[in-house]
């Protein structure tokens, strides 16, 4: 069989407006014209669910980000309010008892924190 692919392709130059027709060997005869495995309907198809699922893919992708992001947000915007929650705490400890282990703790942590801050 030496007929070859006749579905016009187009290759997304601005010259090419009437494209060319493929010219790979044909496998099959569709709808009166023989086309190559990457044409025919099933070709298309494979192509198209392959295309697809690599779009979902990213499309995942960018809504795990999104969610990140947003809870990186809420943990940046609740931040400073933990940081003012800690101080009173060690300062309501300042009134209580000087040497307490929970105290020392409550100051590393607020040291960390305004560092970050």
């Amino acid at each position: 069989m030496s007929e070859r692919c006749q579905y016009r392709v187009y290759s997304g130059r601005r010259d090419d407006m009437r494209g060319h027709l493929c010219g790979k060997p044909a496998k099959a005869y569709e709808g009166g014209v023989w086309l190559c495995s990457l044409h025919t309907a099933e070709g298309i198809a494979k192509r198209n669910a392959a295309l697809n699922a690599k779009h979902e893919s990213r499309m995942q992708a960018l809504r795990e980000q999104s969610k990140r992001s947003e809870l990186r947000e809420k943990r940046a915007a609740i931040f400073g309010e933990l940081v003012d929650a800690l101080r009173s705490m060690v300062l309501d400890m300042d009134h209580k008892c000087e040497t307490s282990p929970s105290k020392r703790r409550a100051e590393e942590l607020l040291e960390k924190a305004e560092a970050i801050a």
